[in-house]
């Protein structure tokens, strides 16, 4: 195995998890060993089994990545990631869900602001899918995530991220000379 490309890997695992049945594959390459191998630093347990096992078919690589690295130090994923050659965007979006993830357990304490900030993340549906996939397979009650998944959905994005008061179009009709 450490003869092949890690792109090659990255491909074959991004085909394992996004494929419909991403805890058989990856209880496969634990059985073999190759998890051993290929992802040292990501410990098997029935937690991310669990969460494996909640992955959609079809779901975008770095989703399904997060799930399965959601419970890896944040240095080790970032490691992991770029030694298998994933895009810096993917490594940033991987490195984003698995940092923002603990974020939920303080949902309900949040400020308004800081709970606007915090769903101006990219893809916050993602977001919340992976807190909804590590509360059930953790065994915790689901209420942060149902808190923010109900105060996402009760907001218009304009609520989330509302346009500035003022605009430079504004300043100019107001007779202000454009300026660098």
């Amino acid at each position: 195995i450490h003869q092949v490309s890690s792109e090659r890997i990255r491909a074959e695992l991004v085909r394992i998890l996004t494929e419909g049945q991403a805890a058989r594959g990856v209880r496969m390459l634990e059985e073999s060993g190759l998890r051993r191998e290929i992802l040292p630093e990501v410990e098997w347990t029935s937690h991310i089994e669990r969460s494996l096992e909640m992955v959609p078919r079809g779901a975008s690589p770095d989703f399904a990545m997060a799930a399965l690295l959601h419970e890896t130090p944040l240095r080790n994923v970032q490691a992991i990631v770029e030694r298998l050659k994933f895009s810096r965007a993917e490594i940033h979006y991987v490195l984003a869900l698995v940092e923002n993830l603990p974020n939920f357990y303080t949902v309900r304490t949040m400020s308004m602001s800081a709970l606007k900030r915090f769903f101006r993340l990219a893809r916050i549906e993602d977001h919340l899918e992976l807190a909804r996939i590590h509360g059930i397979a953790a065994g915790e009650g689901l209420q942060d995530y149902s808190y923010a998944s109900r105060t996402y959905q009760g907001w218009t994005q304009e609520d989330i991220s509302p346009g500035p008061l003022i605009s430079g179009e504004d300043l100019i009709v107001l007779g202000f000379i454009p300026a660098p």
